[in-house]
């Protein structure tokens, strides 16, 4: 499957397309029906793995997955270009998801009168089934998608203000404010992190606090709390934890953080330089070096939302093809129950 890549004012930007999932409402099919009575799968395990296991009891076979075409990213993107080309991914994916949830909304509808009417345990259990797939892994992907990249666009924002902290020095140099860079940084991040500067003017406190930063977790706002136990936190942190994001258990929350290793570069790199936390003239080319490692690591924030998003819209593909089987198979099952009782 190629990839997405169109031009547009000399940059590249993501395309937006419709799913590329076969599975489309009537044209799924799951004759013969396996009727073996009601089946109740593992609760132990995760809602998505639940609903395989059911599919597979019925006899429905689940397509090999049809992988979306990706948001394919043009080699050469300055940082910044790179940023405004993930943002662009970001509102697109935005939209590809907004369009199956509506989807998967119309489809519940029309089948939840007759679930109640029904009431039989099996298939309100089912229908149970999908709705958490839709809310507790969809909606909160989704959202955990949606607020990383409003950090993403926080720290980028922040990061592009370093021109009102430098200005021409003497002898060619670069004059740069570290202390006053570092701390607006540092105060936009700050409901992120949990920790803000409060020392003085100072080296002593400004390379204390920046020289051996560390979030504060504990006093952080997650991008996204979710509810949950042992089988969620274990979905969410082999989807998440190690990919640009932090996922810890409390109690029965899930919380999910940015990766902070990032920051903790930039303000090494910043608190390494030799010039005075106050203000100094640098040489250029150290001036360079420097930017170079920021941008560097902003690059690092700004992948780890790339492959977020992919992964979104890739696993959004296999719920909206989960939902779908689910729902034929709830109708199967009202067609099967209306024959039985016309015998």
């Amino acid at each position: 499957m190629g990839d997405i890549n169109i031009m547009e004012n000399r940059l590249s930007f993501p395309k937006m397309i419709p799913s590329l999932n076969k599975i489309v409402d009537s044209q799924i099919s799951v004759s013969p029906l396996i009727l073996r009575g009601e089946f109740v799968p593992d609760l132990t395990s995760d809602i998505v793995t639940q609903a395989e296991n059911i599919l597979l009891h019925y006899g429905i076979k689940i397509p090999e997955d049809i992988s979306l075409q990706k948001f394919n990213m043009p080699a050469g993107l300055s940082a910044e270009q790179q940023f405004q080309w993930t943002m662009n991914s970001a509102k697109l994916a935005g939209l590809e998801f907004k369009a199956t949830s509506d989807k998967s909304s119309i489809m519940m509808s029309s089948i939840r009168k007759t679930v109640i009417e029904d009431g039989r345990s099996h298939i309100t259990s089912i229908y149970d089934l999908i709705e958490n797939i839709n809310n507790d892994y969809q909606k909160n992907f989704g959202e955990i998608t949606k607020q990383a990249t409003k950090f993403m666009e926080i720290l980028n924002t922040s990061l592009g203000k370093m021109s009102s902290f430098m200005s021409p020095g003497s002898d060619g140099k670069i004059f740069f404010k570290p202390l006053n860079f570092v701390k607006k940084i540092d105060a936009e991040i700050k409901k992120y992190t949990g920790i803000e500067y409060t020392g003085g003017e100072n080296r002593t406190d400004a390379q204390a606090y920046f020289g051996n930063w560390k979030a504060n977790l504990d006093h952080a706002e997650p991008l996204k709390i979710i509810s949950g136990g042992d089988k969620e936190f274990v979905f969410w942190q082999k989807k998440l934890d190690g990919q640009g994001f932090i996922v810890k258990k409390v109690g029965s929350e899930i919380k999910i953080y940015p990766d902070f290793k990032p920051i903790t570069e930039i303000f090494n790199i910043i608190s390494g330089t030799s010039v005075s936390w106050t203000g100094g003239d640098m040489l250029t080319q150290s001036f360079q070096s420097m930017q170079t490692g920021i941008d560097s690591q902003k690059n690092a924030v700004n992948n780890s939302i790339s492959r977020l998003l992919e992964t979104f819209r890739q696993d959004n593909s296999h719920f909206e093809t989960l939902t779908q089987l689910l729902i034929q198979l709830l109708k199967d099952l009202f067609q099967y129950n209306a024959g039985f009782a016309n015998t």
